[in-house]
């Protein structure tokens, strides 16, 4: 069987929710980094972003604010679509995009695709898309619940949060 690497966000997409940047649900929410919904696949259309943000939503308590939701993406089709636009309108949510070509206005996604790039994607060689997708997910646990932050106090975010949760420390302030 040959072998081919696999390392590339060319290769396959990466949604995430729940982290500033790509998909950002207020920045009430983003104190913490936790990845908190995501979508990996070779390709990622409308119907699997709503789902991860869904699950982002479910996941941190937050659907059906009074106030709406910050959502801010890229300009790719899946975030353009009428599905995506009508999912925002129905959960509240304001959908704030990026303008093209200013990926700094992504920076903290950037920076989470860096990461996921440095620390996880270039020391494996996969011969599947199957063991990619599953080494991503293995380590976005990793990342959620054992990488040290040094932006949270050198914590890991499930950590951090349990922590801010429980009074025993005060959040960072993250700028926007």
């Amino acid at each position: 069987m040959q072998v081919r690497r696999i390392s590339s966000f060319a290769s396959f997409h990466l949604n995430v929710v729940g982290y500033k940047g790509r998909l950002e649900l207020s920045r009430k929410v983003q104190f913490d980094r936790q990845i908190v919904g995501y979508h990996v696949d070779k390709v990622c259309h409308s119907g699997q972003v709503v789902k991860a943000v869904q699950k982002a939503l479910l996941k941190r308590n937050v659907h059906g604010q009074p106030h709406p939701l910050v959502i801010r993406t890229d300009n790719g089709p899946q975030f353009k679509s009428r599905a995506f636009y009508e999912f925002c309108q129905q959960m509240n949510l304001e959908h704030e995009r990026i303008p093209n070509k200013l990926p700094d206005r992504n920076a903290y996604i950037e920076a989470f695709h860096s990461i996921l790039e440095r620390e996880c994607l270039r020391w494996n060689c996969f011969e599947t898309y199957q063991q990619a997708f599953e080494e991503v997910e293995r380590f976005i646990r990793f990342y959620n619940t054992e990488r040290l932050h040094g932006s949270l106090k050198d914590l890991p975010p499930t950590e951090y949060l349990e922590l801010v949760t429980a009074g025993v420390i005060k959040p960072q302030r993250i700028a926007a």
